[in-house]
């Protein structure tokens, strides 16, 4: 299987789409970090969700990148300088720092699944940041408890133990959502 990744861009908005629609998991559009609170969240539709996507969209924020396999839209990560979301940096109490990027949505559809895609999307994605300059990369992925495997829904920021395997160190957080954090060198 060809595996590739491309960023998000004007150009490849439909295939956006054909990831995040309310057949997949990705009825949320990827806007969460963009709404102000979690109990709006729940009350959200996937149309408001897809209307502040196209919002973020005319105002320039392609925030992440596709997974391909055989050319086909495989998967989801949202991915882009950390401060641009309040709500993500509020609720994990973290300093400013305008050169960290957060990995903040993973998101492979579901007949892609269970192949080892999201270690190489991961991987792949890591490679272009660095190439790009990025030094500092975090992620918050939900923590497994011992004896119990995390459902589909609840691993929406990323398997844990891919962070862990590409590196990334634990630097703080809480049990159940921890902030980890790898620096790229240059």
């Amino acid at each position: 299987m060809k595996v590739e990744i491309k960023k998000l861009s004007v150009e490849i908005i439909n295939d956006f789409y054909k990831i995040h629609s309310g057949d997949t998991d990705g009825w949320c559009c990827c806007v969460s970090w963009w709404v102000e609170s979690w109990k709006e969240w729940g009350e959200r539709t996937e149309e408001q969700n897809r209307k502040l996507r196209d919002m973020l969209f005319a105002k320039g924020e392609y925030d992440g990148y596709i997974l391909y396999c055989d050319n086909e839209p495989a998967g989801w990560c949202q991915c882009g300088k950390r401060d641009r979301l309040i709500k993500l940096t509020n609720q994990f109490k973290l300093q400013p720092s305008a050169d960290t990027w957060a990995v903040t949505c993973f998101l492979i559809k579901p007949e892609f699944r269970k192949k080892g895609l999201s270690r190489k999307f991961l991987e792949l994605v890591l490679e272009d940041l660095k190439a790009s300059g990025v030094k500092h990369v975090q992620a918050f992925p939900r923590s497994q408890p011992a004896g119990k495997e995390l459902d589909d829904g609840e691993v929406w920021t990323g398997p844990e133990n891919i962070y862990i395997n590409s590196g990334f160190v634990k630097e703080s957080g809480i049990e159940s959502a921890p902030v980890y954090s790898l620096y790229l060198n240059n």
